[in-house]
């Protein structure tokens, strides 16, 4: 996976937190789950604009840069029958990316932050896995305003040659700091209560021919890069993920705003349909103004699947243990909608 990706998905990745402005705090039940998906397009910018405002109560104004620039999308789904399930346990949900061969990402939730678990490559019918350790951090939980959290990951790959072998190893060093809040306003919309995250990296790649040959001296190199990014976030939007603004020192090199990418569920009838919990947290209503026919799936964090209805209006929920759910419901058009619910 090219460094660019990886600063993508960083940005797809990221979550929601508590709304009040003063206080913000981002939990594990702010994760991403299955049915995100996220879309991004920005702007290249490379100007000298020194770094963006931090501190409490800032006004962050973007509404001056235009959209232009298509950065990508990421959609979560359950790990559940992907090419490397086997090898990847423990994961929460994955993101299956189609581009000359199969490229999936594994992802972990656990209270102290979402993290990568590993990759999966393949093609013609070959799948390699590719596991971090200890495992890459997205971002930390529990987080807040002015909190610093710091984590240390590396992935090794080996390839043997007639005479030796040469190992490169990727080691990533990430300090997340959450360094302000406020409001911020993009070309389409304006945000209050957002969160401004810092999230610098120093990625070290070394790789090592080790050579069988004894009088032949091993051959070391080593590279380093480091990247610093800001992102705004929001809770309780459609895209948790606001901005990310990528900068050099003082020279900002882009900006890329996200939105939902499911874009037609605004315009369905999905946008009508709302749930309630009943009979003591036992059952889950679903409202509706119409008849149309809708699927239903619950899952639990952990993205395993746990009840499948079709076509009700209620749901009987009596048998999953107290714990946070995630309820996908899905219309005749294909339209996806997630909701969270805590079962009592």
């Amino acid at each position: 996976m090219t460094k660019h990706s990886l600063t993508l998905l960083f940005s797809l990745l990221l979550g929601f937190w508590t709304t009040a402005n003063a206080q913000i705090t981002f939990s594990q039940e702010d994760h991403p789950v299955i049915g995100t998906s996220l879309i991004g397009e920005g702007q290249d910018i490379g100007e000298v604009l020194g770094e963006p405002a931090t501190g409490a109560n800032q006004s962050w104004d973007f509404s001056n840069y235009v959209i232009m620039d298509p950065a990508g999308a990421l959609n979560f789904v359950s790990p559940i029958g992907t090419d490397c399930q086997d090898n990847f346990p423990n994961a929460s949900t994955a993101s299956v990316q189609t581009d000359g061969g199969t490229s999936t990402i594994y992802f972990i939730s656990q209270q102290d932050g979402f993290y990568i678990d590993g990759t999966c490559q393949s093609s013609n019918n070959i799948s390699i896995p590719d596991d971090s350790d200890p495992n890459e951090l997205l971002f930390p939980s529990p987080f807040t305003y002015e909190d610093t959290r710091s984590n240390t990951s590396s992935n090794q790959e080996f390839f043997e040659f007639p005479g030796g072998v040469q190992t490169f190893t990727t080691t990533t060093i990430t300090t997340t700091e959450a360094v302000g809040y406020g409001t911020l306003i993009t070309p389409e919309n304006s945000y209050q209560n957002t969160l401004q995250i810092k999230l610098t990296e120093i990625e070290i790649d070394s790789s090592t021919i080790d050579f069988e040959d004894p009088s032949t001296e091993d051959e070391v190199s080593v590279e380093y890069d480091t990247t610093v990014t800001y992102r705004w976030l929001q809770k309780g939007s459609a895209h948790p993920i606001i901005c990310e603004l990528s900068v050099d020192g003082t020279v900002w090199e882009d900006i890329t705003f996200f939105k939902n990418a499911i874009t037609s569920i605004q315009d369905s009838k999905m946008a009508s349909i709302w749930t309630s919990l009943s009979d003591g947290g036992n059952s889950i209503i679903i409202h509706r103004n119409d008849e149309e026919k809708l699927s239903f799936k619950i899952h639990n964090i952990n993205g395993q699947m746990l009840i499948e209805e079709k076509n009700k209006s209620k749901l009987n929920i009596s048998s999953l243990p107290t714990g946070l759910y995630l309820l996908q419901i899905k219309d005749e058009q294909g339209v996806v909608k997630i909701e969270k619910f805590i079962k009592p």
